[in-house]
């Protein structure tokens, strides 16, 4: 036997290989199924951060709403506390003409009399009464300003929570991880969405949380701050005569007219903000509801993600499986669509409480007129706002369908179970014995149930 030849039965060279074969095979599918866990772990990570993206956008619009509207009142307070120094000079000047012409005939056309009195009152009522004129004008020409810093104020609380919809579907579905690899879409929850009657106004849904106030607060607000200054500055036994001074001015400068006429007595009296613009309801206000407040549901929402999957067929997480059918392999599925949530609000950024004058009291109403509006990422929880329309969304599904949803609805109304006494009545009186059994009986039975909901599913 030459011995350079190998002996191939007795020759273990090379036997690790084979055992290295099948390891290498299963470490192969191991190193596959674990970049599958990867993707999945980078699609749920997108769709939570596309979650987050979109709602933290939409409460971003909302804040920047609520600031425009507040930016807007900041100009209407500044057209009127100008109207308001106009009218404190001129019914100054106009008291003082009275007091120093007082009984005297030629007072009312500002005529002096002989007499020192006469010196002071007759120029200080000439005076008063033509910066009485000046103000009346001025009133005049801001009176389409106010009425279109109004209208826009409108558009923005009925319009911004549009927009964040839009904004919000928008930024999810464009989210991805790579090209063409997992599309989002997503939708918005937000209370300024429901379709409900707003909170102090019966006619118009809710919007943006505000609602339009007569204009003459913006009158009341200038005295407002001025007290504020004075309880804050002045000590108490003096700041509070000078409130009750300035209660009373203000009192008699809301009873007079805008525009001087010589048929009002009250015009020869001064100006004040009785009548346009100031009897209009232009300026938009947070709302006064108790419900409306920092960390409030009327300031949350909510985005869903309701298309995150791989939409890509070849993923690594499908190309590998294990299967009992001796030996055959059959193709995963690809992942279901997750639905994945998250919560944001905007809030008034002050540090005090809700109604504290920092932020929302009723004389000075900071948040309308403090551009402070921010927006903020929350811990998701359930909602409490509309528990009516999340029932009757709730009473919708159990049904199963609209007709036993309506029916359900009839029966639970007043008409519904008068209608039913009276049917049960007929079909358990003395005519009972006739109708038990007959076309006419069944049907009226079937009425019945549709009336009551009895037809409905329980489940």
């Amino acid at each position: 036997m030459d011995s350079g030849k190998k002996d191939l039965v007795g020759d273990d060279k090379g036997a690790i290989m084979i055992m290295g074969l099948f390891m290498s095979i299963s470490l192969i599918g191991a190193l596959w199924f674990i970049l599958g866990i990867a993707n999945a772990i980078i699609i749920r990570d997108t769709a939570m951060e596309a979650a987050d993206h979109a709602v933290f956008s939409a409460a971003t619009v909302h804040a920047r709403g609520m600031n425009y509207i507040s930016a807007l009142n900041l100009i209407m307070f500044a057209l009127t506390i100008v109207y308001v120094l106009f009218c404190l000079i001129a019914d100054t000047l106009i008291a003082i003409a009275a007091v120093m012409l007082w009984g005297k005939v030629p007072f009312l056309g500002c005529i002096g009399v002989p007499g020192p009195n006469a010196v002071i009152g007759a120029p200080a009522c000439r005076i008063g009464h033509t910066i009485a004129d000046v103000g009346s004008k001025y009133a005049g020409g801001i009176d389409p300003v106010m009425k279109a810093l109004g209208a826009l104020e409108t558009v923005i609380q009925m319009g911004f929570p549009a927009v964040a919809e839009v904004s919000s579907f928008t930024i999810a579905e464009k989210y991805k991880i790579e090209a063409n690899t997992v599309a989002l879409k997503g939708v918005l929850i937000t209370p300024a969405l429901i379709p409900v009657k707003s909170i102090n106004q019966s006619d118009k849904p809710i919007g943006l949380p505000v609602y339009a106030e007569k204009n003459d607060y913006l009158c009341d607000r200038s005295f407002n701050v001025v007290k504020d200054l004075v309880y804050t500055y002045i000590p108490a036994p003096i700041s509070s005569i000078i409130g009750q001074v300035l209660n009373l001015i203000k009192g008699y400068i809301g009873f007079l007219p805008v525009k001087r006429s010589v048929w009002d007595p009250r015009s020869l009296m001064g100006i004040g903000c009785d009548g346009k613009p100031f009897n209009r309801k232009d300026i938009h206000l947070v709302s006064q509801d108790a419900k409306v407040k920092n960390g409030s549901d009327y300031f949350q929402m909510w985005s869903l993600i309701i298309n995150a999957k791989d939409n890509e067929n070849g993923r690594y997480e499908q190309r590998v499986s294990m299967s009992k059918n001796k030996g055959k392999s059959t193709e995963s599925q690809p992942p279901k669509k997750r639905i994945y949530y998250a919560q944001a609000e905007y809030y008034f950024d002050c540090t005090k409480d809700w109604k504290n004058k920092e932020c929302y009291d009723k004389e000075l109403r900071e948040a309308s007129f403090n551009m402070n509006w921010r927006a903020r990422l929350r811990r998701v929880r359930a909602p409490s706002f509309g528990n009516n329309f999340l029932g009757q969304a709730t009473s919708f599904l159990m049904a199963g369908n609209i007709q036993n949803y309506v029916a359900g609805q009839f029966g639970n109304s007043a008409a519904g179970q008068k209608m039913a006494g009276a049917l049960d009545k007929l079909m358990n009186g003395s005519v009972s014995a006739v109708l038990t059994g007959t076309d006419v009986g069944n049907g009226i039975n079937d009425l019945n149930n549709f009336a009551t909901g009895g037809d409905r599913p329980i489940h």
